[in-house]
């Protein structure tokens, strides 16, 4: 009887990981948002043991009056910490594809009585409305595996940064669309970014790159990694 409810136990840990490893190769060719179930959950405090929002800020080196962009902001948990700490002339660009997740944010900002600080828009994130070299910094959390043309939406982000602007990349092992450390780091790299510091662990980590400020250093970092 132990024998046979071992061998169920393998048999359907086995299936759920085959079932798993399956899921994610057919998303990772073909990316789509992520499932409203799973973005309900990103806005718990259940998620805010392992992805604290006022980490994510710290790391983006937010000052007051700063200029930021937040790609695929979701629900707006981590639009809304930035919106908190900037001062009356800061801004956020808060970008979304999904109508539904601006409108949501929308009411967040109007309860947070944040609205002043934040401009949302519904755009695809290979052509936002943003004016060239305008961002202080940028943020994709839980984003970047589920856009089709990864490189283009980074590219773009590239664009309205401002040489030695910071870009943040998170991602997480509970994403159906979980990548490696390493794939978006080769990601960021092809568009043009330099990576200068990560944090966390595979479960859930971050990864921090910056706009050079000359072709050189581009050419340096590629080398180097």
């Amino acid at each position: 009887m132990l024998k046979w409810i071992t061998r169920t136990l393998v048999f359907v840990a086995g299936s759920f990981l085959g079932a798993q490893l399956i899921l994610r190769l057919l998303l990772r060719m073909t990316p789509i948002a992520i499932p409203e179930l799973l973005n309900s959950f990103l806005s718990t405090p259940a998620r805010r043991l392992y992805r604290d929002p006022g980490k994510v800020v710290d790391l983006l080196g937010v000052h007051r009056n700063s200029v930021v962009l937040d790609v695929g902001c979701g629900r707006g948990v981590f639009t809304l910490e930035v919106a908190r700490r900037l001062g009356p002339r800061g801004l956020v660009h808060a970008v979304d594809r999904r109508p539904q997740m601006i409108e949501g944010v929308a009411r967040s900002l109007d309860v947070a009585q944040l609205v002043s600080q934040v401009q949302l828009t519904t755009s695809a994130f290979d052509a936002m409305p943003i004016e060239n070299d305008s961002v202080d910094s940028a943020m994709m959390i839980s984003a970047l595996p589920t856009i089709p043309d990864r490189l283009a939406a980074l590219k773009e982000i590239r664009r309205v940064l401002k040489p030695g602007g910071v870009l943040v990349v998170g991602e997480e092992l509970l994403e159906p669309q979980y990548v490696r450390p390493l794939i978006i780091q080769e990601w960021a790299l092809e568009a043009g970014f330099k990576l200068v510091g990560r944090s966390g662990s595979p479960f859930s980590y971050l990864l921090k790159f910056i706009k050079p400020v000359s072709v050189s250093e581009v050419a340096g970092s590629n080398s180097a990694s």
